[in-house]
């Protein structure tokens, strides 16, 4: 199992077990729900230290998306991969604008040591996203394109330029034969993650703060509906 991915290795088919015809019932939601955030919260953070060069936000780019997840999790045990939809959420979190105006983003990020995370984090977020899901994860890229929500020549075309500017600035990319490079990146971003230990959210904690949220967005429209409804009933009897 890869840092950068949490696929369990495929079973093989000549050995694998006959399916079993008996149908099951469907799988309790919290249990669901802590299994997927076992599968994958760890290395969603990896990856987003990738994207971030910041433990700390890359642990709560996690939370945050497990969080949504949770709140809306009939919509995303539906799914054909809901691993893939946590993963979009915590790097649409992680690579959101508005955390560049936190002081402490800014200190954070100046802090991050020299080399490819400083050259990753020198790219424009979509390039981010591209490099880390084609070139270091190994996504094809149709599949990256999907993800990155834009179209597949689009989507080449970033890769493509996030590929020289990281060049431009790893002399052990620049040197490495085209058909090295991914192996070479993918080695430079493997040792960035020894400064990286994961502290994301445990799954209970992140599933006590999706309800606290749900009950917290409901009171506010339940009181918002009892104010409407008093006005109405106001304007009724000056009337």
């Amino acid at each position: 199992m890869s840092v950068f991915t949490d696929d369990p290795p495929r079973a093989d088919p000549a050995t694998a077990a006959p399916p079993d015809p008996t149908p099951t019932p469907g799988p309790d939601p919290t249990q669901a729900f802590d299994a997927l955030h076992a599968a994958h919260a760890t290395t969603l953070s990896r990856q987003a230290y990738l994207l971030t060069g910041c433990g700390m936000l890359a642990d709560r780019a996690v939370g945050w998306a497990f969080r949504r997840a949770w709140e809306r999790w009939p919509e995303v045990a539906g799914r054909s991969d809901p691993g893939g939809w946590v993963r979009a959420a915590a790097y649409d979190y992680a690579l959101s604008p508005w955390h560049t105006f936190s002081p402490g983003h800014r200190r954070r990020t100046a802090e991050v040591a020299a080399g490819v995370l400083t050259a990753m984090v020198s790219l424009p977020p979509a390039y981010r996203r591209v490099v880390l899901l084609h070139d270091v994860m190994g996504l094809d890229i149709v599949r990256t394109a999907l993800e990155a929500e834009a179209t597949i020549g689009a989507t080449e075309r970033r890769a493509a330029h996030a590929r020289e500017l990281l060049a431009a600035r790893l002399p052990a990319l620049a040197e490495a034969a085209p058909e090295e490079r991914r192996d070479v990146l993918k080695d430079l971003m493997a040792r960035a993650l020894a400064g990286h230990d994961p502290q994301t959210p445990t799954a209970e904690s992140v599933r006590r703060a999706g309800e606290r949220a749900t009950r917290h967005r409901t009171l506010a429209g339940l009181g918002g509906t009892a104010v409407t409804a008093g006005a109405l009933v106001a304007a009724a009897l000056l009337n």
